[in-house]
């Protein structure tokens, strides 16, 4: 097959998160089994077209004036991305197009070749769920760039995605059903640099946040949580690697999450560490030697980094309807809790510290084991096995 993955963002790219790593890990996967793969992506660089890895093509489409409104940015930026796919196909025809639901880069997508869907998140919920006094009737909140990227959704109508709590807010807004494909996991097997652990938190007992800190995340809740936990246990400390998004409020104000920490932390502040955002190679060391990681998102989309976290025998500490439902069976391979509740996370906290060493040790052994599920080889059949239903499919209503 030749597939083509549409997107906002892309590894080789100055902009790039989950949904990049995503693509990286799946191109890789697809070209591997011999398929043929163009990357179709936003860029900051002129438009151009380069050669990645193992003969993946990466079209590079600038991205429109960022002065522009964003929904106007947004159709501007399909239609290019439109017209690039169709130069493509054009020379060397596509089988299936993957667009990916971020940014609405589908909303004017090719009808004229097999296309799906892939769910990264749902737009009201990433930004509603961001403030601090967040509460669900905001989550009717849809202004028209999500009405667009619902749109999107719509348009294509073969959708699938990883997180069955963020597919299913899909489902209810555009009708659409989501199919779950989970995404691959790979080993990470760069060179591990464990000179900031060797530096900072060697011979410490720790809990870890390893994620972007934002109220989306639950940084909030660790931080109302800390006091509790350290009355308890003077010996423990809380470290925490992310880039800082703050803590925002329904009236526009916000504060540094760092400081927010500070500020709750009270007489325990020497017991937190913020390392702000590390280095991949340095991070996986900090893992490693985690006590246990916490993770109180209030939605996520089948997180990489519990993923990452449980494969290397780490208990996670994650919520229920938030997507770590699916990885966590509370008490067996991790513990779960509701969101926007200190008080459960103290007392999740508190378990896991008080564990004998043969029940933690089962726990880890049981989360490691779960992540085999996540398999390149078993993900790479699930989606191929979709694509070609699909292309079946279109062949026969066309």
């Amino acid at each position: 097959m030749h597939i083509a993955y549409v997107t906002p963002e892309f590894v080789t790219e100055s902009q790039g998160g989950g949904l990049a790593t995503y693509l990286m890990n799946i191109s890789r996967i697809m070209r591997w089994h011999g398929h043929d793969v163009t990357i179709i992506t936003l860029s900051e660089h002129h438009n151009d077209r380069m050669t990645w890895e193992d003969g993946i093509t990466v079209e590079r489409v600038i991205r429109s004036d960022a002065r522009q409104l964003v929904p106007v940015r947004t159709v501007h930026d399909s239609m290019r991305l439109r017209m690039r796919l169709q130069r493509v196909h054009k020379t060397h025809p596509v089988d299936i197009v993957q667009y990916a639901s971020f940014m609405a880069v589908g909303i004017c997508s090719v009808r004229s070749i097999p296309s799906v869907v892939r769910i990264s998140s749902d737009p009201v919920c990433w930004r509603e769920m961001r403030v601090y006094d967040f509460h669900p009737a905001d989550l009717n909140n849809a202004c028209l760039s999500d009405k667009i990227e619902y749109g999107s959704i719509k348009r294509i109508s073969n959708v699938f995605g990883p997180s069955k709590a963020t597919g299913a807010y899909i489902e209810k807004r555009t009708g659409q059903a989501v199919r779950i494909i989970e995404s691959p996991y790979f080993p990470v097997k760069t060179q591990q640099d464990s000179s900031l652990y060797d530096s900072l938190l060697k011979d410490k007992k720790y809990f870890l946040a390893h994620s972007t800190m934002s109220c989306l995340k639950g940084t909030h809740v660790i931080a109302e949580a800390i006091p509790e936990i350290a009355k308890q246990d003077p010996d423990v400390y809380f470290v925490f690697a992310g880039t800082d998004h703050g803590i925002q409020y329904r009236n526009g104000d916000s504060v540094d999450a760092k400081k927010y920490i500070e500020q709750q932390c009270g007489a325990f502040r020497s017991k937190v560490i913020i390392l702000g955002s590390v280095e991949r190679e340095k991070l996986r060391p900090v893992i490693q030697h985690a006590f246990a990681c916490l993770m109180p998102s209030r939605l996520d989309n089948m997180p990489n980094t519990c993923i990452e976290a449980m494969s290397m025998g780490k208990v996670v500490i994650g919520t229920n309807g938030a997507s770590y439902e699916q990885m966590i069976t509370d008490g067996k391979n991790g513990l779960l809790i509701d969101s926007d509740s200190p008080s459960q996370l103290a007392a999740a906290a508190m378990r896991v510290l008080t564990m004998s060493q043969s029940d933690l040790a089962a726990m880890e052994n049981e989360a490691a084991q779960t992540t085999k599920r996540f398999d390149p080889e078993t993900i790479y059949q699930s989606l191929t096995e979709y694509y070609s239903e699909i292309i079946r499919k279109y062949h026969q209503e066309t």
